[in-house]
């Protein structure tokens, strides 16, 4: 997310019957002539005097003054950038950032404790750049793989979403939780994040797999009628252009076939390759959820049609031969347990049914590596089926490339 919003000046100020001290003035004097340096010094002195400390506009002064410098300290501006190291600031950005958000909470607690209003608009305009700071900050944290951290910027922006209540910081509030809730997710939090999915269906979250995952953890507690809710909620809050709009559709018409639900999940099928328009990515959508549904020579039909527009793609190869990757999986378990019982004629059978599979499986993610030669996944699959059918000649030439990524 890209910093869209500045931080909010006060164009008027208004005293009433009151008198500034000369820290408070100072500090707002330096502010206008761009001596942030020096403003941040006297604010923080009158911040901490017990003449000024209790008044709404020294807090949103300082507030004002630490949204600034939060904003020099993170510009890719030329100008800014030289305007900011003109300061001489020492604080971390991520300081700047918890003092502007502290100023600015109080100032608006104390208007809102006398009654006052004189600040409270502009301190939620400051309020929400510092929102987005933290919001930008809760993603990079995410995708450092630092759960625990993204889980505690993530409540910081849902503080300062409660108090701002602007529609900026909800936009920042539903995504902050999205992430926070795919952290619980890895973390193997489970109810944790089954609870805030929950929260983000009922607040309207524009991100798709909110639905996709609260519909398979619904499933997984074998609730279909409250699944295919979901699906419906989704359907409903997500644009009907976007992309995930149509993969919400995509995965309550395969829910629909599973269950047996002809009717509705034809009648979902057909209205959803109506609109594909020869789009591979919604084909591939839909043959995705079709196959995750079980209804394989669909699926296999869907990523055929895929291939036939554009052969040459990652996504129909690979989800063509992880299909029949997972059935080989399925008829391997099914050979195992006749074995197990003592049923030759059944082990033999299934036995036949996998190697098939895997056979048919083989040609696809070569496909995929003649695009993209080290593909993690493909790689990985290759090696597993080549050893199943001791094709080790093969195994061990794609295992000495794995290996190497592994390394890497």
């Amino acid at each position: 997310m890209k910093r869209a919003i500045l931080f909010v000046t006060l164009l008027v100020m208004t005293f009433g019957g009151y008198a500034q001290t000369m820290k408070v003035q100072s500090a707002f004097a330096d502010f206008n002539a761009e001596r942030y340096g020096k403003a941040k010094q006297n604010i923080d002195d009158a911040c901490l005097d017990d003449k000024t400390k209790t008044e709404a506009k020294t807090w949103f002064y300082s507030g004002l003054i630490y949204s600034k410098l939060l904003q020099l300290s993170t510009s890719d501006n030329e100008k800014d950038i030289k305007l900011f190291k003109k300061q001489k600031i020492d604080e971390p950005t991520d300081t700047l950032a918890a003092r502007a958000e502290r100023s600015l909470i109080t100032c608006i607690e104390i208007e809102k404790a006398a009654g006052t209003q004189d600040y409270i608009s502009s301190s939620v305009g400051n309020l929400d750049f510092v929102s987005q700071y933290y919001t930008n900050l809760c993603a990079n944290l995410f995708n450092a793989q630092k759960y625990d951290d993204a889980i505690v910027t993530a409540d910081e922006v849902v503080k300062m979403a409660n108090l701002s209540k602007s529609e900026l910081s909800k936009v920042f509030s539903l995504k902050v939780r999205y992430i926070k809730a795919i952290s619980y997710s890895i973390k193997k939090e489970n109810e944790k994040a089954a609870d805030l999915y929950r929260e983000l269906v009922k607040d309207k979250s524009p991100e798709t797999e909110v639905y996709i995952t609260l519909s398979d953890v619904n499933l997984a507690a074998k609730d279909t009628t409250k699944a295919i809710n979901v699906l419906k909620a989704g359907i409903k809050n997500i644009p009907d252009t976007l992309q995930g709009n149509f993969k919400v559709k995509s995965k309550l018409a395969g829910l629909y076939l599973q269950m047996g639900n002809t009717t509705e999940g034809n009648k979902a099928v057909d209205e959803l390759m109506a609109k594909t328009n020869n789009d591979v990515n919604k084909i591939n959508t839909l043959a995705e959820n079709l196959g995750g549904a079980g209804l394989m020579e669909k699926a296999v039909e869907l990523y055929q049609k895929s291939l036939q527009i554009k052969p040459d793609q990652i996504v129909a190869n690979f989800g063509l031969g992880l299909l029949h990757y997972n059935k080989a999986a399925d008829y391997i378990s099914m050979a195992n347990a006749a074995w197990d019982k003592g049923d030759d004629k059944e082990g033999s059978k299934y036995d036949d049914l996998w190697k098939e599979e895997f056979q048919t499986a083989i040609p696809s993610f070569q496909n995929v590596l003649k695009i993209d030669s080290k593909n993690f996944y493909t790689l990985k699959s290759l090696i597993t089926i080549y050893r199943k059918l001791n094709m080790m000649n093969e195994a061990n030439e794609l295992d000495a490339v794995f290996q190497t990524l592994i390394k890497k």
